[in-house]
């Protein structure tokens, strides 16, 4: 015989978004981390070689 309880079958990913929605430090936690992740990019972008082109001359 089976008991059921209610409970609802989630995904991962399901569960960690109504945490995320319901707990407001997870919240910052999380786009906190996004933050980061992000100014981690960009530092990197700053590595990359830049290429500069410049054209000019006159009509006579």
């Amino acid at each position: 015989m089976l008991l059921q309880l209610g409970a609802q079958t989630q995904s991962i990913a399901q569960a960690l978004t109504t945490t995320y929605d319901h707990a407001s430090d997870l919240q910052a936690a999380l786009f906190s981390a996004k933050a980061s992740a992000e100014n981690i990019a960009l530092a990197e972008s700053s590595k990359c070689p830049t290429i500069g082109a410049s054209l000019s001359g006159n009509y006579n």
